[in-house]
């Protein structure tokens, strides 16, 4: 059957979290750039904007491209393509500084 609302919404919670933790960990010390991350840095630098700025838009390039495809889009997906790049952008200083002195890049 279909979950209870409270378990998407909790699962959607964790998910963002462990998603935003991630990027926010590793994209400061350069430990292994993927594709989608220098799509979105590509895209910040070209509006002048943040890495986070970037993946928002990316983000929602990627839903308007599933949108024109005519595959499902639930709430998750949209508030996801809005809320992690700026969750992001806000958690990379502290998170950057932790990763930055496990690497040894930051005293």
């Amino acid at each position: 059957g279909e979950q209870p609302v409270y378990m998407i919404v909790l699962f959607l919670v964790i998910g963002t979290v462990l998603m935003v933790l991630g990027l926010s960990y590793y994209l400061p010390i350069g430990a292994g750039i993927q594709p989608l991350d220098m799509v979105a840095t590509v895209i910040g630098q070209l509006v002048r904007k943040t890495y986070g700025v970037g993946l928002t838009i990316f983000y929602l390039l990627l839903v308007l491209g599933t949108f024109i495809l005519g595959a499902p889009i639930g709430i998750g997906t949209i508030i996801q393509a809005v809320v992690i790049g700026k969750l992001v952008d806000w958690c990379t200083p502290f998170m950057g500084k932790i990763s930055g002195r496990l690497a040894g890049t930051v005293k």
